[in-house]
């Protein structure tokens, strides 16, 4: 192989990889929920998610929170009415493998995955949970509900 050739071999390897890293890091941006944590003021915002959002629960869509236990996914969210008949989010993206998996299951948020495990605050009930959930809050004025960060 010639000097020339050996050298535009090498360019477009290194372009490559250059692209690959590139696109990987944008990827786990839109699915990892905390991926801009490091980057800005250590909040659990992210870009990917339209928060702030409202459900009106006289709505169709919002049918399964007329239960406790019951739970809907709007704007990558999982909105659910726990057994005490509070409202609570949470991103649907899962912290172990940032999966677009998590639901409300058992007064718990569930990640069918790889059954990763976050109590209504986020924190994680077993090793697969162990990263946290990104927790929204939730208001309630008439029959709108707010999820907001």
């Amino acid at each position: 192989m010639e000097r020339k050739e050996f050298l535009k071999s090498i360019g477009a390897g290194a372009a490559l990889a250059v692209t690959f890293s590139c696109l990987g890091s944008c990827l786990r941006e839109e699915l990892d929920p905390n991926a801009d944590e490091d980057a800005s003021s250590g909040s659990n915002s992210s870009s990917t998610n339209s928060v702030p959002f409202t459900v009106d629960l006289s709505a169709s869509e919002a049918g399964k929170l007329q239960n406790n236990g019951g739970y809907i996914i709007k704007n990558n969210v999982v909105i659910a009415k726990n057994l005490e008949g509070k409202y609570v989010a949470a991103t649907v993206i899962c912290s172990h493998e940032f999966k677009k998996k998590v639901v409300f299951k058992n007064n718990e948020f569930f990640c069918g995955e790889h059954d990763a495990r976050f109590d209504q605050n986020g924190k994680g009930l077993n090793k697969n949970g162990s990263k946290g959930l990104k927790i929204y809050t939730t208001s309630i004025n008439g029959s709108i509900l707010t999820v907001s960060a």
